[in-house]
């Protein structure tokens, strides 16, 4: 995962490589740093666990063979 932009109260981040049909959980956070006397301090709060499901990946069979591999036997 990239480094979350952030603005306001929402965050985006860019993910790759997810595995198609897998279901992934994430959780947001923010670490803060006190100030003057509780300068050593640092509290961190915590999101709501959330979840999302990559969609499944769509196999295209030519004579029972999956298109992806007839591709990667013999690319264009």
């Amino acid at each position: 995962m990239s480094d979350a932009a952030t603005e306001g109260n929402s965050f985006t981040a860019s993910l790759s490589g997810l595995t198609a049909g897998t279901t992934y959980y994430y959780q947001a956070y923010v670490k803060v740093q006190g100030t003057g006397d509780k300068s050593s301090s640092v509290q961190t709060y915590t999101g709501d666990v959330n979840r999302f499901t990559t969609e499944a990946e769509e196999v295209v069979r030519h004579a029972g063979i999956p298109l992806r591999h007839l591709w990667e036997r013999w690319p264009c």
